[in-house]
């Protein structure tokens, strides 16, 4: 057998490749026993290109926030359009929460709700954003019972839940429930 790039008879192994399942969670005895080596062997190449060892009581585990290779910067929209932020010792808090308390730091949002005026619920400029009370937020966005059958029909003939929510500034909850017929089936067929 020839020598490779490290000095030694290991040349019909991967070394990228073995890098590559490290990185993303697999143990050095894994990798050792897939290819049937040593795990010092394993070891001591991931040392040599410079790959910085995992303590092995956390071999295999994934990390998250920060420290995970899927981070994207702690941002990500929920299904109703609204932004949230994961922020490191927090956790999870809507964007117009944090651009809110940001702006009014001693303010407390305890029993009140940020409304977005222009209804845009990405739209988190301090401009855009109004503290109500839930009661007053409940209201403003409280469904209008008019025209209910024209918003079933137009959902019948394919419209989607979000268009019609997006068109009447209220949830897709809320639209669903009342485009509903009054045996509680849905009127598409």
């Amino acid at each position: 057998m020839g020598l490779n790039k490290f000095g030694n008879r290991y040349n019909h192994i991967d070394w990228d490749k073995i890098k590559e399942e490290y990185l993303i969670g697999k143990s050095i005895k894994q990798i050792s026993k897939e290819l049937k080596c040593s795990r010092h062997t394993i070891k001591r190449h991931l040392i040599k290109i410079k790959i910085e060892i995992r303590n092995p009581k956390n071999a295999g585990k994934f990390y998250s926030g920060e420290k995970s290779k899927c981070w994207k910067g702690g941002k990500f929209i929920d299904h109703d359009g609204k932004v949230w932020l994961t922020i490191e010792g927090t956790g999870r808090i809507l964007e117009a929460h944090y651009v809110w308390l940001q702006h009014q730091p001693n303010d407390s949002l305890k029993g009140f709700d940020i409304h977005h005026i222009d209804g845009n619920n990405q739209n988190n400029k301090i401009s855009n954003l109004q503290k109500v009370t839930r009661s007053e937020h409940r209201k403003i966005h409280q469904s209008p019972t008019q025209n209910w059958d024209k918003y079933a029909a137009e959902y019948k003939n394919g419209k989607s839940c979000a268009d019609i929510a997006y068109e009447l500034k209220c949830s897709r909850q809320c639209v669903w429930k009342n485009i509903k017929d009054k045996n509680g089936k849905n009127t598409k067929n």
